[in-house]
């Protein structure tokens, strides 16, 4: 017996998301979309980059804390700016921007290296555990 809704084939997988779906009321897509959201959450924080990394926002409310029910269309997750632009941040211990000028700075530069980071630190991850 498989171990994994990922080990089921495609007919199995099928079936359980109509089972779930007729047991809690919830569209099967939603139910699968759940799925995945929480395999890829998983991924992420059990991964080298997971410590830095911050889930946050009405999906960590229903997800980690269960405050919340709902599925969400996002999931939100800050990364510790001193991994992702140290250069910027340089030794300061809170990681806060000195004044609101700097502050925009910070954010766009880090909004320009964001995409590069998720295609190259981020992205990889999710593809190679579940190939």
């Amino acid at each position: 017996m498989p171990e994994s809704y990922f080990d089921l084939d495609y007919e199995d997988r099928r079936e359980v998301l109509e089972l779930a779906a007729t047991n809690s009321g919830r569209p099967s897509h939603l139910l699968e979309k759940d799925i995945w959201v929480v395999w890829c959450l998983k991924t992420l924080f059990q991964s080298e980059i997971g410590t830095p990394l911050v889930f946050k926002g009405g999906t960590s409310l229903s997800k980690a804390y269960g405050v919340i029910r709902r599925f969400s269309e996002d999931v939100d997750l800050t990364y510790d700016i001193r991994e992702l632009a140290g250069d910027l941040v340089g030794d300061a211990p809170d990681a806060l921007p000195r004044s609101r000028s700097q502050g925009g700075k910070w954010t766009k530069e880090v909004r320009e290296r964001l995409p590069a980071w998720v295609a190259e630190c981020a992205a990889p991850l999710a593809r190679g555990r579940h190939a």
